[in-house]
């Protein structure tokens, strides 16, 4: 048998915590000598609180717990009470790994927003009478999202125009329109005057004619990569006179292996 203090250093845990374990009946005493009140405990009993110490990191309840040990509970509760808090759990993981991707993300920023050296142009664009996928109802999404949106979009409209017989007419671009902290994607390709009535799924547009900060970056397409090239664009605009009118233009100039080249246009207009 172990004294309490004994029963405690090999489970890792307070003599408080067993007592208090011993009033709610989670883990009562092998043993209580009647003269003085001191508690004793089996071997095997180190097996019992190592299982509900486990368990209480997984996030579950003193109450659950007991449910889980002690109360005979029927199997099905108990399976439908773990795969509850296993859901949680992973659900709490992903939030976490998606933050720590945020952050990752934001320090590969950081690393080369002062220190890329890229060459910049200001360029005016005409007007551009596109055809067009834009994001699934006409919904605001975050970086990571615009990605995922831009890998699906690009070859349906690529298939679309191939099956009507319409020829791009220029790379392949995502432009943008802002709806409060969100950015609403649409992919596009120049088709000049050629019709596209009936090509399903498919719109038409026109992008407005801009003056443009240009800069051309070779690299993966998230925002670790792209965002410090539009910090130096917006930096560019300001050191020439120049006010940024409206979200980015990111077009596909080529595609080789895992690297991309983009040609980045940012909007601009003269400051007054």
């Amino acid at each position: 048998m172990f004294t309490i203090g004994t029963f405690a250093r090999l489970g890792d845990v307070s003599i408080r915590t067993l007592r208090h374990y011993d009033e709610i009946g989670l883990l009562t005493p092998a043993r209580v000598d009647p003269a003085n009140g001191y508690r004793s405990y089996a071997p095997s009993q180190l097996l019992h609180l190592h299982r509900i110490t486990a368990l209480k990191e997984l996030g579950l309840t003193l109450d659950e717990i007991r449910k889980l040990l002690v109360d005979e509970p029927d199997a099905g509760q108990t399976k439908e009470l773990l795969e509850r808090r296993r859901d949680e759990l992973a659900a709490r993981v992903n939030v976490d790994l998606r933050r720590l991707a945020r952050v990752e993300q934001r320090l590969r920023y950081l690393e080369t927003e002062f220190t890329m050296t890229t060459d910049l142009s200001i360029r005016h664009i005409p007007a551009t009478r596109v055809a067009e996928v834009r994001s699934p109802d006409n919904r605001g999404l975050g970086w990571s999202e615009i990605v995922d949106f831009a890998r699906e979009a690009i070859p349906t409209l690529l298939e679309a125009l191939k099956g009507a017989g319409v020829t791009p007419e220029g790379p392949v671009l995502v432009h943008y329109t802002e709806r409060e902290d969100l950015l609403i994607p649409t992919a596009a390709v120049p088709i000049g005057d050629q019709p596209i009535d009936g090509v399903g799924g498919i719109d038409e547009g026109v992008l407005a004619e801009s003056d443009v900060i240009v800069a051309v970056h070779r690299g993966g397409p998230d925002h670790g990569a792209v965002g410090p090239v539009y910090s130096q664009m917006a930096r560019f605009a300001e050191d020439h006179g120049y006010l940024v009118n409206g979200p980015g233009r990111d077009h596909i100039v080529a595609v080789d292996g895992d690297d991309m080249v983009f040609e980045l246009q940012l909007p601009v207009a003269r400051e007054r």
